[in-house]
């Protein structure tokens, strides 16, 4: 019974890391191509 609520907080873990790291890296990526329109 404790092991389908630790799948649930592994994936809702991995989730949250995934979501972090797209909020971190779509902005960077959304500026370095604007830069590039910019300068091109």
């Amino acid at each position: 019974t404790w092991i389908i609520p630790s799948l649930v907080l592994f994936w809702l873990s991995v989730v949250l890391t995934l979501i972090s790291g797209l909020v971190y890296l779509l902005p960077a990526n959304i500026w370095s191509s604007t830069a590039k329109s910019t300068s091109a």
